[in-house]
């Protein structure tokens, strides 16, 4: 590193989780501690007193409510105000998502410590409520070129002088972007995820005893309602009703919770059984707890012993785990949400019909007939020369291309004026 070693502090979900952000922020803290830099993780579940990890970072509390908890009872003092005046950053990042971030915005902004936000939304378009809180951040960066898209059709309606119908809609607070660059760096996979060997994939297959399918399916994604799971077991269900009693195709399911213990997505478990698929699904979860999860080794396995990888998701954020399947080698097969990923292994499905959810956003919801279709073709393909597509095995770009950005904001002064106050 030819760059002066600097105090980062990075506010996010626990590294030491599972979940795609938790990995994420790993990879990132590692990076960081690597190359010289004084790495803090304020971890939002993490309620403990602070500690050195291994990998050369140091874990500290940031208490509830992502940090806005009141320091000890005290009106006015909350956790973040405690350990930014404590740790003294030089620079804060945060892939915390826009309906999470505005104690730290406000925050960073009050001690006048720049904020790096690596900004991903799971649909679109962007609501127009996150106006003056994008305003304030001091250097947003975008996870995907989809994301990035929405954010620059917000500034054109939204500016002062924009075209949203409603003239009172446009305000100033966006107009710093219509000159800003603004960087997207787009998600790319841990270096970890690549192809196994056939060897290994045979030892890995006949440890999980799964049932010997000729063909399988894997689909990775947390039950949630946006992932569709219920629409993609139809598509399966009628492949394997068309192939009749010889069929032996199967799908492994990683969704983290399969019982939906929290009420945030389906049963799968008693979905699985009404369709009369019990001997064509398997589930890689050992728990309901969605926090245990499996480890990026045990994912390599999991996508390796599959041979397509198939996601019905009304809506993405990152392309996260099909970035992963690309670079294990499987063909994917996604309904068409936005994505930005051009693969020639890349299938995208078209859409049935869209539904406007929460926070204006549009879910686009999969034709189940082409999603059917789409999976049956891919069966037909030989899988011969497989190989990993993983383009970054050799260093890892996204974190070399987050600490330059990370860099650069340092002495930075806030386009925006440090303004800590969200008018009402």
């Amino acid at each position: 590193m030819t760059e002066e070693a600097k105090r980062i502090l990075i506010a996010s979900e626990s590294p030491l989780l599972t979940t795609s952000s938790s990995q994420q922020t790993r990879r990132l803290a590692r990076h960081l501690a690597s190359q010289g830099h004084e790495v803090f993780v304020m971890a939002f579940n993490h309620q403990g007193e602070d500690f050195f990890h291994p990998e050369g970072w140091i874990m500290t509390a940031g208490g509830s409510n992502f940090g806005a908890t009141p320091l000890n009872g005290v009106s006015g003092v909350s956790v973040l105000d405690r350990e930014i005046n404590r740790i003294q950053p030089n620079v804060v990042y945060t892939d915390m998502p826009l309906w999470a971030m505005s104690p730290l915005v406000q925050t960073c902004n009050r001690f006048k410590v720049p904020l790096v936000s690596y900004i991903s939304q799971r649909g679109l378009p962007i609501s127009r409520k996150y106006i003056e809180l994008l305003s304030m951040i001091h250097t947003p960066v975008f996870q995907s070129p989809a994301t990035y898209a929405g954010f620059e059709d917000l500034v054109k309606r939204y500016n002062s002088k924009g075209t949203a119908v409603i003239q009172e809609h446009r305000t100033p607070f966006l107009d710093r972007y219509l000159e800003e660059e603004i960087a997207t760096i787009p998600f790319t996979p841990d270096t970890r995820f690549t192809m196994l060997k056939d060897e290994q994939v045979k030892e890995i297959k006949a440890s999980m005893g799964l049932p010997n399918w000729d063909y399988t399916f894997i689909s990775v994604g947390r039950n949630q309602n946006h992932r569709q799971y219920p629409r993609l077991l139809e598509a399966f269900k009628q492949m394997v009703y068309d192939k009749g009693e010889a069929s032996n195709i199967g799908m492994i399911i990683h969704s983290g919770n399969p019982q939906d213990t929290e009420g945030v997505g389906f049963n799968l478990i008693s979905l699985v059984e009404q369709m009369g698929l019990a001997k064509h699904i398997a589930f890689s979860d050992q728990s309901c707890n969605v926090l245990e999860g499996l480890s990026v080794d045990d994912m390599v396995k999991l996508y390796n012993i599959a041979d397509c990888f198939v996601s019905a998701s009304s809506a993405f954020s990152k392309e996260s785990t099909l970035k992963e399947a690309l670079a294990c080698g499987l063909p994917v097969i996604v309904a068409d949400s936005h994505i930005t990923t051009q693969h020639k292994k890349l299938t995208k499905v078209k859409i049935a019909t869209q539904i406007l959810g929460r926070d204006e956003i549009l879910y686009n919801i999969v034709d189940e007939s082409a999603l059917k279709t789409a999976m049956a073709k891919t069966m037909l393909i030989k899988r011969k020369n497989k190989k990993s597509n993983n383009n970054n095995e050799e260093k890892d770009v996204m974190c070399e291309a987050l600490e330059a950005v990370l860099l650069k904001a340092i002495g930075q002064p806030h386009p925006n004026g440090n303004n800590s106050v969200i008018q009402q």
